[in-house]
């Protein structure tokens, strides 16, 4: 099986990290509960990124 490695772009990783901010305002340990989920979905694309299906040209969809 092909190896893969996910890479962010400097916008999604300051994406993520608002967004951790802000849950973490609204609720104490909330962004952290998003941060651990959105590094479980990370690790499951770069483990097998064919997975997902297309949703435009080079574009898939995570569910």
């Amino acid at each position: 099986m092909k190896k893969y490695k996910l890479r962010l772009n400097l916008f999604a990783q300051n994406d993520i990290e608002t967004a951790r901010e802000y849950y973490n305002s609204k609720k104490i340990g909330l962004g952290d509960e998003f941060w651990m989920e959105t590094k479980a979905k990370l690790e499951q694309i770069e483990k097998n990124p064919t997975q997902f299906q297309f949703i435009q040209d080079q574009t898939r969809k995570l569910h």
